[in-house]
């Protein structure tokens, strides 16, 4: 992906064909199966369901800090953590090579913006105040993903308030 935001991992040639034969097989990507693999750890409890650089901390059962690849969003209400997943969900279920963006204002001075590129998802989180922002690609797994940590968040908070 674009960005510098990949990883080359060393694994034997035999390993690479099998990779590739899997990922022929169900008609993806090498990337997405082992995704696919990674979700099925998380699934069978053999890793956290957390992604390293994104994460909700629950202040209260209506109140949540969000942080994107080190980004921290002001607090948030359920209703806004749920749009903001919806939004990660909805950009990684368009079909690549659709131009498209959405954006979501978090408050006055916040917002995110997600455009599909190509196969991947571009993701711009901003202040007002800071021309800086984050700028961060991913993948439709990792956008899922997202999605799957913020509404369990908001899930696990209104549960404990009922």
């Amino acid at each position: 992906m674009a960005n510098g935001n990949v990883t080359t991992i060393a694994i034997p040639p035999e390993r690479r064909d099998q990779l590739r034969a899997l990922s022929e097989a169900n008609g993806c990507t090498i990337a997405d199966t082992i995704e696919r693999l990674i979700n099925r750890a998380i699934t069978e409890g053999e890793l956290p369901d957390t992604l390293p650089g994104y994460s909700i901390e629950t202040l209260t059962s209506d109140q949540f800090v969000v942080r994107l690849k080190g980004y921290q969003y002001p607090i948030m209400n359920g209703s806004q953590v749920r749009f903001m997943a919806g939004m990660f969900e909805d950009m990684a279920n368009v079909a690549a090579g659709t131009q498209t963006d959405e954006g979501f204002v978090t408050s006055p001075m916040s917002f995110l913006v997600l455009r599909r590129v190509g196969t991947g998802i571009a993701m711009a989180c901003s202040h007002a105040y800071d021309d800086a922002g984050v700028i961060a690609t991913m993948t439709k797994g990792i956008a899922r993903d997202i999605s799957r940590i913020l509404r369990g968040a908001v899930q696990a908070a209104d549960n404990i308030e009922n």
